[in-house]
């Protein structure tokens, strides 16, 4: 009704929607409460440059509160979300050929549950699913992964033998990793794996490393000591992807 060309992607977690919002430069929207309880809703939406909105809410309140709203003739057509996404994936992500890895995945009865255990597996991964059927209440279960929530995905590393396991939450824009001993790895010690791993790989001019202010200092350190600049963000994905864009970082989290 107010004029917009809409295409429909379907079911999927939040970064297949900030992704196709890039690929398509198109704004995008994503209808979600992220970790809350399955009593409450809301909207992510992401400019074309598959960034969050930020300052951009304020300004729709604005618009809310006024009730002028843009008047047109719009349309719907549905497009693919999935395939560019696990093709772009792809092409960036390089597996061990020498040995399979194996990963438990915890989903939470929630969006990870759409495609997470597909797409690992077609991307070369062993995957052991848990809790992997999207039901619109979570089970009657928070989908955060913290505490209490991870404690099967532990028990099932161990006893399957996985070589680490992913916890998301409701809209998968975040992760919680825990290794292969059933103990949960805080983003701190996440972020300093993955900047050992990713920086020696990058050009010397974009080592830039993203990491939130609830991180451990000592992240300065290891990144300067791989040739890179710390850069602090406050915390939330909205933040950290501004930052790591305006940065051109390496890596954020």
């Amino acid at each position: 009704s107010a004029g917009c060309a809409i295409t429909d992607i379907g079911e999927c977690p939040s970064p297949v929607l900030f992704f196709s919002a890039f690929h398509l430069k198109q704004f995008g929207a994503v209808i979600t409460a992220s970790h809350n309880p399955a009593e409450y809703t809301g909207f992510k939406f992401v400019e074309p440059n598959g960034l969050s909105f930020l300052n951009q809410y304020e300004e729709m309140k604005q618009i809310y509160e006024s009730g002028r709203f843009a008047a047109g003739k719009g349309g719907v057509k549905e497009a693919n979300g999935y395939t560019p996404y696990r093709e772009f994936l792809r092409k960036n992500i390089r597996l061990s050929p020498k040995k399979k890895v194996t990963v438990a995945v915890e989903c939470l009865y929630a969006s990870g549950a759409v495609i997470i255990p597909r797409l690992y597996e077609e991307l070369g991964l062993n995957v052991i699913p848990l809790h992997a059927i999207p039901m619109p209440d979570f089970n009657k279960q928070r989908p955060e992964p913290k505490g209490e929530n991870l404690k099967e995905l532990g028990s099932i590393i161990v006893a399957k033998g996985a070589d680490f396991g992913v916890a998301l939450d409701g809209d998968c824009d975040r992760s919680v990793i825990v290794d292969d001993r059933g103990r949960e790895l805080n983003g701190s010690i996440s972020s300093a794996i993955f900047i050992k791993k990713i920086l020696p790989q990058q050009p010397q001019q974009r080592r830039n490393v993203v990491i939130t202010v609830d991180c451990n200092s000592e992240l300065k350190q290891l990144a300067e000591g791989f040739g890179g600049k710390l850069v602090w963000s406050d915390v939330g994905h909205s933040f950290i992807g501004k930052a790591v864009h305006d940065s051109n970082a390496a890596y954020g989290g």
